[in-house]
């Protein structure tokens, strides 16, 4: 069997095997993961208790295919048709948007594995939700946030992967007769592995688009909270010389109302520069399994070297990161969104002190 397709409980007991068509499965980094099934009414096990909003389900690949496993959940939204149930799934991280913290949650110094591996641990005291802690990063800016009835995923997203720049994922496991999850926390999620795998066009790459997108600043001001605008308020200015000399000054700047600390300032400015100073090159491939980068060589995070000889000036040779890779089981086809792995200089104007979220 090419897909395998496990239910279990809310607790990730199994309780059934089943057999839908599975229209697509999504991995998407940093991002909430998704799946979608498709049960024929007649279908014996399309039962309430096996659909059950809340339940678990891993999707299995043959070595064949090559893919990784997927995990997640099913939620709403769910379709009824004439003949046919359409079953939303996501992947655990979904439902970290419905736990929040108490009324304050403070840490002091610590970097943002720390806070990670707490936060998800803390958040099944109560309810499990079979979320293990494996591998975490502990390098970084140390912090000192507070948190007041935050949902966990706005500070995974927002307040820790976007801060630091670090990468998530939640690897699903079947043992014992329970789907489970471990939670990794990474400096960079993925592998360069453009000097031995490529997506080339007329090989593995069945289609493709290349966009050139994004609005360039090369020269940001961060700007503090403050009254007034006297020396009490905080600002950084990001600079990337390169942008600048290729394509002019072009200046941003932005005040965020919640930042007090000049570390702060330090870290939105060279983040903001650091992600716009080039054009963000995202090529879209349709990719088959086959050399030279057969589906079982690279996943989410990995970099690989890109060939399109027919698309941009003179045909387009680069490194690409993979961000999301969606299977359309049917096609037997991969859709990957990449980007180019460009990685600019900057310097940045900074004072010494403590990171505060």
């Amino acid at each position: 069997m090419a897909v395998q397709v496990l239910i279990g409980d809310r607790f990730g007991k199994v309780i059934a095997e089943v057999q839908p068509e599975v229209s697509e499965v999504a991995w998407r980094l940093n991002e909430i993961a998704r799946a979608q099934m498709i049960f024929s009414k007649k279908d014996a096990k399309a039962t309430e208790e096996n659909l059950q909003y809340g339940n678990r389900v891993l999707i299995k690949f043959s070595s064949d295919i090559g893919l990784p496993n997927w995990g997640g959940v099913i939620d709403l939204p769910r379709g009824w048709g004439s003949s046919k149930i359409g079953v939303s799934c996501y992947g655990i991280e979904y439902l970290l948007q419905f736990r929040i913290t108490g009324k304050t949650r403070a840490f002091n110094s610590v970097p943002v594995g720390k806070i990670f591996s707490s936060i998800l641990i803390e958040t099944q005291y109560d309810d499990l939700m079979g979320i293990t802690v494996g591998s975490i990063w502990m390098g970084g800016r140390l912090h000192s946030p507070r948190y007041h009835y935050k949902k966990l995923w706005d500070i995974i997203k927002d307040g820790l992967v976007s801060v630091e720049s670090c990468d998530i994922q939640f690897v699903p496991q079947h043992s014992n007769g329970y789907i489970t999850f471990q939670a990794e926390l990474y400096e960079r999620l993925g592998e360069d592995k453009s000097n031995r795998w490529t997506f080339k066009e007329g090989k593995n790459v069945s289609s493709a688009q290349l966009t050139e997108q994004g609005s360039i600043i090369n020269s940001f001001t961060a700007i503090g909270a403050g009254s007034t605008w006297g020396e009490e308020r905080v600002t950084t200015t990001a600079v990337a010389h390169g942008s600048e000399q290729k394509y002019g000054i072009r200046q941003g700047s932005e005040v965020f109302s919640n930042v007090g600390q000049q570390t702060m300032t330090d870290v939105r400015a060279n983040y903001r520069v650091k992600t716009s100073s080039e054009p963000h090159i995202r090529p879209s491939l349709v990719v088959v399994n086959k050399s030279p980068a057969k589906y079982v060589r690279y996943h989410i995070g990995d970099s690989l070297r890109c060939i399109l000889p027919t698309y941009g000036f003179g045909g387009y040779d680069e490194t690409v990161r993979i961000l999301a890779r969606e299977y359309d089981v049917k096609a037997k086809s991969c859709s990957l969104v990449t980007e180019e792995d460009v990685d600019p200089t900057v310097s940045f104007e900074g004072v010494e002190g403590e990171d505060i979220l």
